[in-house]
Formats: C-alpha cells, sequence, structure tokens
C-alpha cells in the first residue's frame, strides 16, 4: 500500500521525464533509420510500372520505397527481383506493409 500512495505522490513528477525520454527515443530512432536510407542508396527511381535496374556487385539489396504522404495511390504495389537468367529471386517485406 506504501508503494501505491509513493507513486499516486510521485507519479506525475516521474512521468513528464519518461514522456520526454520516450519522445527523444522515438526522434532519434526515426532521424537514424532516415541516415541510414541516405547513406546506403545505391539510386533513385521514379515509381513506373515496370522498372529495370542493374546492380554491378551480388549481395543483400533493400528496397526503399517513398510516396507522398497521406495518399493510397500506390495501395496495391508489389514487386519482383528478376535474376540475370530471368530466375525470380526471394524476397519478402518487412516493418511496413
Amino acid at each position: 500500500m506504501v508503494m501505491l500512495t509513493t507513486f499516486h505522490n510521485y507519479g506525475l513528477w516521474l512521468s513528464w521525464p519518461v514522456f520526454g525520454l520516450g519522445v527523444f527515443l522515438l526522434w532519434l530512432f526515426i532521424m537514424t533509420v532516415v541516415k541510414s536510407g541516405d547513406q546506403n542508396r545505391i539510386c533513385s527511381l521514379p515509381l513506373q510500372a515496370e522498372q529495370t535496374a542493374d546492380l554491378a556487385e551480388p549481395g543483400r539489396v533493400i528496397l526503399w520505397l517513398e510516396r507522398p504522404l497521406l495518399t493510397s495511390r500506390f495501395a496495391g504495389l508489389s514487386f519482383e527481383l528478376t535474376g540475370a537468367g530471368g530466375t525470380s529471386v526471394k524476397g519478402r517485406m518487412a516493418l511496413f506493409r
């Protein structure tokens, strides 16, 4: 019971610093994700019905699709990566779908 009384008395004072820390960590995470996308960019191409991009070296590639905010124009968007021999390369969507 003493713990609940203590939390009730000091909870409001503790909530503001915790809220501020949460906002700061969210901002830091968003900035880190945006910077990593800019640093590792191979090329930037507009979205078209069919797009071809040749990669010089084999390895892991992350497709970063940017669209205008608050629009559903690209709601049914899908993609397929095709290797040099015409075979489909396995891929998956992550984080947002």
